[in-house]
């Protein structure tokens, strides 16, 4: 979660997710702290060691980046996998949205090439978004994903760029551009998504 003077850009976020920009009231270093304590018991000493050096490469990386959201996911199992979203929210003027939609269509085009394809999708309450995806590199070493949608009540533009490492998951990777887009949320300080309130 991401913290303005008068309001809060929030998210849904994958389990196991490795943020690197956005660690709300906590240090990155408290933060990182927490999310290796739900690893008690089974995370070696090594593997620790090895996740803290790559997380604190990754915060350092991110550190003066635009983005409100920027991290990864590690899958592993049968098809090993490294998932990586980033998420920035142009707020709710026009110049704005028209800024959010020119930088959609400027990354697209400088990452994905001529072999680039795009596609929409339906939020769950009935926006319209676009995601322009193609392979990475030459040859291909994995996909990547840029992804937008208008805000709920005017309030501004959602960018994600999304990446994975297995290039024969293009359909994984829009459905979580997809999935980070419908759940970004730009909402008063201090005020939780309708679902997650107790009040409501």
């Amino acid at each position: 979660m991401t913290t303005a003077q008068k309001d809060v850009v929030w998210q849904r976020l994958p389990q196991g997710w490795i943020e690197f920009r956005s660690f709300g009231d906590a240090t990155p270093a408290q933060w990182w702290q927490n999310y290796l304590s739900t690893g008690e018991g089974w995370l070696t000493d090594d593997v620790r060691a090895t996740l803290t050096t790559g997380f604190e490469q990754g915060v350092a990386l991110f550190a003066d980046a635009p983005f409100d959201f920027a991290g990864m996911h590690l899958e592993i199992g049968a098809r090993p996998a490294v998932w990586f979203l980033s998420t920035q929210v142009a707020r709710g003027t026009p110049d704005a949205s028209e800024e959010a939609e020119g930088s959609l269509a400027y990354l697209a085009a400088a990452r994905l090439g001529a072999a680039g394809s795009s596609t929409s999708f339906t939020a769950s309450d009935g926006r319209t978004g676009l995601i322009a995806f193609g392979l990475a590199g030459n040859p291909a070493h994995g996909i990547v994903a840029v992804g937008q949608l208008a805000l709920p009540d005017s309030r501004g533009v959602a960018l994600v760029t999304g990446m994975t490492t297995d290039p024969e998951r293009y359909e994984d990777l829009l459905i979580r551009v997809a999935f980070a887009l419908d759940t970004t949320l730009v909402l008063p300080a201090g005020e939780l998504p309708p679902d997650l309130d107790p009040a409501e």
